[in-house]
């Protein structure tokens, strides 16, 4: 078993004076972790800092409040220029029963444990996220979960810790941020008059604080969990919702009262892990209890499915076929059609066939049908349950799909890349689904996995690529420029020496289509159709449409093709020769 270390990361832990905090910052210090030791008592926080110290760590002590979230960060970034860890730990109580409770004691329990963890953490998250890293911790009680009396505020308040955490782990996933919740059980100045003592013998904090740690390392992969700790035990939570009962035209306080047992009954309930799960599951229900309520679906059948036939064809070449016919094969297999989808269900054709063993956990068909202004454009299949197959038509063999997508082309592109939430775009309408909707949330899901594992990089790039403009219908080059895309985000070493700007310019039939503007000299390259920000680049390429393909795919050599008049070029040889490493580097998988 090797162990866990935390060289060169840095913790803020709130509360850290003594108590669990203490225990945290402990532990983590002697991992190898820099400890800043937030507490109001300051002898307290510079006794712990003492402490790490004197067994060779690195510490520093701060008394700011929670409330005062940045300046515990510029405190921290002063001190050691970075942020991976946040354990929001801080807490107070002020118990009594609801109408003993004055307005101060509800507002002093939220300012401190709620919005102190909140404005701590927004402070933190944007140096978190910046470095692609983070992870937070906060801190909510049993009393949140089943109530206890005379706690109102802070039951509350723990409450809305754990909603908090919830959403953080949304929002931070892309940005490898992950949040959790700990429900500690342990002796701590806030629970002396409370555990009986023989209990609070047992329970030491020293038994917290090992599963706190772990969820605070880089090799932990929870993210939006809610695990328990006291004495040794470790668990966690879920929330389970029961099966539930759909009610149509009768339902009514009568059939609610006659019905109640059984929807009330967790027999057959579900645990959901996110919004979006839990919404499809409620419109699974309606669906399956009538038919006529089922979300509407599109209804058109497919183009010929040239395409496809296109590449079958190139699939099923024979080695002797002429250079001419495999020049001609390739041509024909590259998008061309102006629809943004073909774009991106050959993008998705790639990954699904780089992540087999993701998609054992998935063996469905999906059909897609996908729209423009209202009207029906082109279908596409994905296919797992047979085999991994991506095609442009209807699914095959007389396969009844088992979910029916019906979505715009530019709202399709927009879901892909992370511009639009999936969930939403199906509540304002925008996404059709006929079937089994909760196939489609795993599916998306998934398609979520691959984006955070870093295995999709070049999704963000691609809004300027092909979000933001409308493609050439009869032109390869927008799918050249993806493809281009696509290298230079998966492989950023193909074009780590080209540090320029370039301009292509496409032509067909003599005539230019499209200019892109592509801009390498920051850490990451940008696209733009047209001149884009800057009048200024330092070398331009003309070249034929067809032959922007061949170069992408080392048909022909940049060299040769600019010496040969093939393709003219402006500005800096040297510059613009480097392209043929990018062009050489045909590893990813072609379009």
């Amino acid at each position: 078993m090797v162990a866990k270390h935390f060289n060169g990361r840095v913790a803020i832990i709130t509360g850290s004076g003594g108590g669990l905090g203490r225990e945290y910052a402990l532990l983590l210090a002697s991992r190898g972790c820099s400890i800043v030791a937030n507490d109001i008592n300051r002898e307290a926080a510079d006794r712990v800092v003492g402490e790490i110290k004197q067994a060779g760590g690195k510490a520093i002590a701060c008394y700011e409040s929670v409330e005062n979230g940045e300046q515990i960060v510029k405190q921290t970034l002063d001190a050691f220029g970075r942020i991976d860890i946040l354990i929001n730990n801080a807490g107070i109580l002020r118990d009594k029963s609801i109408l003993k409770m004055t307005d101060q004691d509800w507002d002093i329990i939220q300012q401190v444990h709620l919005k102190g963890a909140f404005l701590l953490t927004k402070a933190a998250w944007p140096h978190m996220r910046q470095q692609g890293y983070g992870r937070i911790i906060m801190t909510a009680s049993s009393a949140g979960l089943y109530g206890n009396f005379g706690q109102t505020n802070y039951a509350a308040a723990k409450m809305g810790l754990i909603g908090l955490s919830n959403t953080l782990a949304v929002e931070g996933a892309k940005y490898n941020i992950h949040s959790n919740v700990i429900i500690p059980i342990a002796a701590s100045q806030l629970t002396a008059n409370i555990l009986p003592e023989q209990l609070l013998s047992r329970l030491s904090p020293s038994y917290v604080a090992p599963v706190v740690v772990y969820l605070c390392h880089e090799s932990c992969p929870e993210n939006g969990g809610i695990f328990e700790a006291a004495g040794g035990w470790v668990a966690r939570y879920k929330l389970h919702r029961s099966k539930g009962k759909v009610f149509h035209d009768e339902l009514s306080l009568e059939t609610l009262e006659k019905n109640w047992a059984e929807l009330s009954s967790m027999t057959g309930g579900a645990y959901f892990a996110t919004v979006g799960e839990h919404f499809g599951a409620v419109v699974q229900a309606l669906q399956d209890s009538d038919a006529s309520r089922a979300l509407p679906s599109y209804q058109a059948k497919a183009a010929d499915d040239d395409r496809d036939q296109n590449n079958n064809n190139i699939n099923s070449s024979n080695n002797n076929n002429s250079k001419n016919k495999d020049d001609d094969a390739l041509l024909k297999s590259i998008p061309s059609s102006g629809n943004k989808c073909d774009i991106i269900f050959n993008l998705i054709d790639n990954r699904m066939r780089d992540e087999p063993e993701l998609l054992e956990q998935l063996k469905a068909v999906f059909q897609y049908n996908i729209t423009q202004n209202g009207k029906h454009i082109t279908t596409w299949t994905t296919d797992t349950k047979h085999d991994i197959a991506v095609y442009n038509s209807e699914p095959r063999n007389n396969i009844k799909p088992d979910c029916t997508v019906t979505v715009d082309d530019d709202d399709f592109v927009k879901i892909m890349v992370g511009k639009l939430n999936p969930q939403r775009a199906f509540i304002m309408g925008k996404l059709n689904v006929k079937g089994n909707v909760l196939l489609l949330q795993k599916l998306n899901t998934m398609w979520t996995q691959i984006q955070m594992a870093g295995k999709a990089p070049e999704l963000p790039l691609l809004s300027n690529a092909v979000l933001n403009y409308k493609l050439i219908p009869g032109a390869k080059c927008d799918a050249m420029l993806v493809e281009m895309v696509t290298r230079m985000a998966r492989d950023p070493h193909v074009v780590r020496d080209l540090k320029s700007i370039f301009r292509m310019h496409v032509n067909k039939g003599g005539e230019e289509i499209a200019c892109y503007t592509v801009n390498l000299t920051d850490e990451t390259p940008s696209f733009y159709r047209g001149a884009g920000q800057s009048d200024k680049v330092d070398f331009e390429l003309f070249m034929d449409d067809d032959d922007f393909v061949r170069l992408m795919y080392n048909r022909i050599k940049l060299l040769d093709s600019i010496e040969s008049g093939r393709v003219r070029l402006v500005g800096n040889k040297e510059l613009a020769l480097k392209l043929q490493t990018l062009f050489s580097h045909t590893k990813t998988s072609k379009l």
